[in-house]
């Protein structure tokens, strides 16, 4: 007697031809071969990389109920994208495939789009956007509007953009960082897989500004007048029809003070004031005007000369109040006596560490240092009976000097209130030149060895007084520094060689 097994019946299924292919869409066929012993479903299996299985995307088309072509409907694809696909057939237990083959969908086209109406329009910025119909068969994956200065040139995302999310229907866009009164381009643009289209073109203009400007300093300063002016580096989009500046001996001086006009249109302007009262303290500031308004720009303050002064040689020295005392501008550089007798000019160290009759010498002993710097003089020239200062003036005492320090205040701060801003070495501490005493870092001519040497231009100022210590018979001497805001007393060899401001009768 004798007994045999059944065999299970294997599924087989081969994939056939793609067609109808669009750019989301597609029909494949395959032919069942078997379905095996209890076929439970069968169709096709697809996806964008090989070895596709039914884990992967497919059709189920149910259980079968023949053999041979069956059709398959693929949809949701994405347009321009090879896919793979076979035909597959399970009984449950077994999954049979097909051949795997590939087919690629229709490419997509660019998006269709409008631009939307300019908006919203400041000197500055806009709005627009736009309108994306439709997503030409692949998703927009960016949208925006792009815009450029207006010229014969379309605007493209290589332009400035803003970026508005993705997908189709309207966005807005936000336009900014624009320029007033200029003319812009501006289109709507939309990115998928195939590339980039654009809405129509929009010319636009932003809306004009107040003008942008700077104040000049101040120079050619004297007792009555000054010159000032401006820069005007943006005139706001539109024309500027006057310009010039304005001052007051009050802040924020407005054109109903006193007031220059100085032509139109942008660019640097020279003002020249006139008719100022002497020793006062005035604020000036440039203005424009164009079609919006006025603008000012930054206030600067000066004060103005109390008169001036010549010395023997014919310098001419602008005089300032302080408190009381009216005192030099300048540093003197005069080479006489006030009587006319010549002071000697020593270059030679050796001679100038052994004069005691008066000497004079400019800074490294070259006369390019006159201007601004003035001379250095020894002690004995300060105090030669002749006098160095003009008739009227003489060399500061110690307590003139002191007074001057106390009208700002403790001698640790005073200095800043003297000091030029522009020719002292960095830091130039404190330095504001409240005062208008501009003094400046000459340096000096020091006792070195063998001889005398030049030291600290630009860091230091030396100012001689008439005054001498009565223990030591030293002179005193006055010093402002670079790195220090005081101005302070020191008792000084009466060799040296340091610079003399003088102070009225």
């Amino acid at each position: 007697m004798s007994s045999c097994r059944e065999l299970h019946r294997e599924p087989a299924v081969s994939t056939g031809t793609v067609i109808n292919i669009a750019m989301h869409s597609a029909e494949v066929y395959g032919y069942l071969i078997d379905s095996g012993e209890e076929p439970a479903e069968y169709g096709h299996c697809y996806g964008k990389t090989s070895g596709v299985t039914i884990d992967s995307s497919r059709t189920k088309l149910g259980i079968p109920n023949a053999l041979g072509n069956f059709l398959s409907n693929l949809t949701n694809l994405e347009a321009g994208t090879e896919y793979f696909i076979k035909a597959y057939v399970t009984d449950g237990l077994t999954t049979a495939y097909g051949n795997e083959t590939t087919f690629t969908t229709d490419p997509a086209f660019l998006p269709e789009l409008t631009t939307t109406d300019i908006s919203s329009i400041t000197s500055t910025s806009a709005v627009s956007g736009g309108n994306i119909t439709w997503d030409g068969g692949a998703p927009v994956t960016k949208r925006g509007v792009c815009w450029r200065l207006a010229d014969e040139q379309d605007p493209t995302t290589d332009d400035d953009i803003t970026t508005d999310g993705a997908g189709t229907g309207d966005f807005t866009s936000n336009i900014s960082g624009l320029t007033p009164g200029t003319f812009y381009t501006v289109r709507a643009y939309a990115t998928n897989r195939t590339g980039t289209e654009y809405g129509i073109k929009i010319l636009f203009r932003t809306n004009s500004s107040l003008p942008v400007l700077t104040t000049v300093p101040v120079s050619s300063l004297t007792s009555t007048s000054a010159t000032c002016g401006g820069n005007i580096t943006f005139n706001g989009g539109a024309y500027v029809t006057e310009r010039g500046v304005c001052w007051s001996t009050s802040p924020n001086p407005t054109i109903a003070d006193g007031r220059t006009v100085d032509g139109e249109g942008s660019g640097s302007f020279i003002s020249e004031m006139d008719g100022l009262q002497p020793n006062e303290t005035y604020y000036v500031r440039a203005y424009a005007i164009n079609a919006i308004g006025i603008t000012y720009a930054n206030d600067l303050t000066f004060k103005t000369y109390t008169g001036s002064v010549a010395d023997y040689d014919g310098n001419i020295y602008n005089t300032i109040t302080i408190g009381s005392q009216v005192v030099f501008r300048e540093n003197l550089k005069v080479t006489h006596y006030r009587n006319g007798e010549p002071i000697i000019n020593i270059t030679d160290s050796t001679a100038w560490v052994n004069d005691i009759g008066g000497a004079y010498c400019w800074y490294e002993n070259k006369i390019e240092n006159k201007e601004p710097y003035g001379a250095l003089y020894n002690f004995y020239a300060v105090e030669n009976v002749n006098g160095i200062c003009p008739a009227g003036w003489h060399v500061f005492t110690n307590d003139e000097w002191n007074e001057i320090a106390n009208t700002y205040g403790q001698p640790n701060v005073a200095g800043g209130f003297l000091k030029d801003t522009t020719l002292w070495r960095s830091p130039n501490s404190g330095a504001n030149n409240v005062s208008g005493f501009t003094a400046l870092p000459a340096g000096i001519r020091g006792q070195g060895q063998p001889g005398s040497q030049f030291y600290w231009k630009e860091m230091y100022c030396m100012l001689w007084t008439s005054t001498e210590d009565a223990n030591s018979n030293k002179p005193y001497g006055k010093r402002l520094c670079f790195d220090y805001a005081g101005f302070d007393s020191w008792l000084l060899p009466k060799h040296d060689g340091y610079s003399i401001r003088c102070i009225k009768d």
